[in-house]
């Protein structure tokens, strides 16, 4: 065993001897060793997607605005960036951790990883950090906090604006704008070279998040800052935890704290998720729900299609978005069922290995983003929301996100061998105000009936946009 100083404390196995803090570093560190893993091992292929990925430009939906709503606003002009900002990592070295060298980002100490597989930060679509602009600790100073300051340059015209039925950020980007700063400081203070001969790979394993409120930010920089408080290492894993903030113009909108732990494959290779093994059964059909409760959606149709996935005549920004941020194959509704008798929705997803994430997240470790799979949630309740027609008594309405505090907890991942992805959300409630409805909710998320995610609290609003 090797122990790591966290402050003033050492990290110890004897769970007596914990105090609270450690504690759940321990219990996250025993869980997640059951948390499997499989890869594919297909580099070439998936370079090969990735490079075809960027060549299309999948077709928006976007409807244009109406003369009467919100949007109609002019946006911001486009980011220009100070020359004299000077940052302490500029994008290009940021796309060396991401896809090439480490040593190019981070310099010789990183050399053993040349030619090796190694943890990451997303590629593609999916890089949402433009510059870091200062870093503060010593690499391999655990005694001490270690801060992060990263910058992300918002487009106007980002593939997730594009593809989403109103210009509002969805909530799985302000997650990945959050956390990709978390692990480049964990590699920046050399948290992987605890145990340098040691193949590891990177997951996130918690959060406690808060939007504080809904900003528009298209053409707009976001502030990411991350403080790395929490650094144990034992039995070839090591659990890091941070404090995280977004903010634009010196005004925060979403922060929290979360959990991310470093396992070999060999840690990772008897996955069991949340329920120990146990293939817990979703609630329609733990609780043999008649099919005269159940409200049949099947997307692909013709019909459902137009109903979901189309604007209705007058409301140009009510419906689900499209291509890279569609999630769903068919759903399933019951009105009044669920745990608290006010909805309930389940839903199933086919996964392709070839779906466009996979070579984004992560090179040489595809998995599917945790943050796609809280979309898919969300996604889900926006579902019912249009079904039980909540857009009805507002002019112009819009999907936004709520603020809310929401917590997910991880205990698995969907890689391209799985083959179904299924998720369930229970509503727990609609609150109406005077220019918006809330609609609340508890989640879980499966891969081939194991269950590995849960979301308490998951939240989207149903908001005016008219004038």
């Amino acid at each position: 065993m090797e122990d790591i100083h966290v402050g003033a404390t050492v990290f110890d196995l004897t769970l007596d001897t914990l105090s609270d803090h450690r504690a759940r570093v321990h219990r996250s560190h025993e869980a997640f060793l059951e948390y499997g893993y499989h890869t594919m091992r297909a580099e070439r292929e998936a370079l090969l997607l990735k490079m075809a990925l960027c060549k299309t430009n999948p077709s928006s939906k976007q409807q244009s605005g109406t003369g009467n709503t919100v949007w109609d606003a002019p946006l911001k002009s486009p980011v220009v960036v100070p020359q004299n900002k000077n940052p302490q990592f500029t994008y290009e070295q940021i796309s060396e951790f991401a896809t090439g060298s480490l040593v190019k980002c981070f310099g010789e100490h990183y050399s053993i990883y040349e030619g090796r597989r190694s943890p990451r930060t997303p590629n593609g679509d999916l890089l949402l950090m433009s510059r870091v602009l200062k870093v503060t600790g010593t690499r391999g100073e655990y005694k001490q906090k270690a801060n992060l300051v990263a910058e992300y340059d918002v487009p106007a015209d980002a593939w997730f604006y594009q593809q989403n039925s109103a210009p509002v950020m969805p909530y799985s980007i302000y997650m990945e704008i959050a956390l990709q700063p978390c692990g480049f400081l964990a590699t920046y203070m050399g948290c992987t070279l605890i145990y340098p001969n040691l193949e590891l790979c990177f997951r996130n394993l918690d959060s406690h998040a808060t939007m504080l409120r809904e900003v528009d930010l298209r053409n707009r920089t976001i502030t990411a800052t991350s403080e790395l408080t929490s650094v144990a290492a034992s039995a070839e894993t090591v659990i890091v935890q941070f404090n995280y903030e977004l903010s634009v113009e010196g005004s925060p909108f979403f922060k929290g704290d979360t959990t991310f732990g470093y396992f070999t494959p060999n840690a990772l290779a008897n996955q069991v998720g949340l329920d120990r093994g146990e293939k817990a059964l979703p609630w329609y059909q733990k609780n043999e729900v008649p099919e005269s409760e159940i409200i049949s959606v099947d997307v692909k149709s013709a019909e459902d299609q137009s109903r979901y996935f189309e604007p209705a005549p007058g409301k140009p920004y009510f419906f689900q978005p499209s291509s890279q941020l569609s999630f769903l194959d068919k759903l399933l509704i019951c009105r009044l069922g669920g745990e608290y008798g006010l909805g309930y929705i389940y839903g199933e997803r086919e996964v392709d290995p070839n779906d466009w994430f996979f070579p984004y997240h992560f090179y040489q470790d595809p998995v599917m983003p945790g943050s796609l799979g809280v979309e898919a949630i969300l996604q889900l309740m926006r579902m019912f929301a249009i079904h039980q027609e909540l857009g009805q008594p507002y002019r112009s309405p819009y999907f936004s996100n709520a603020a809310s505090e929401v917590i997910w907890k991880y205990r698995g991942q969907i890689v391209q061998a799985n083959k179904l992805m299924s998720i369930e959300a229970h509503i727990k409630k609609v609150e109406h105000k005077a220019d918006r409805t809330i609609i609340t909710a508890d989640a879980s998320l499966w891969k081939d009936g194991l269950r590995i995610y849960e979301l308490t609290d998951g939240a989207i609003a149903v908001v005016e946009g008219g004038r």
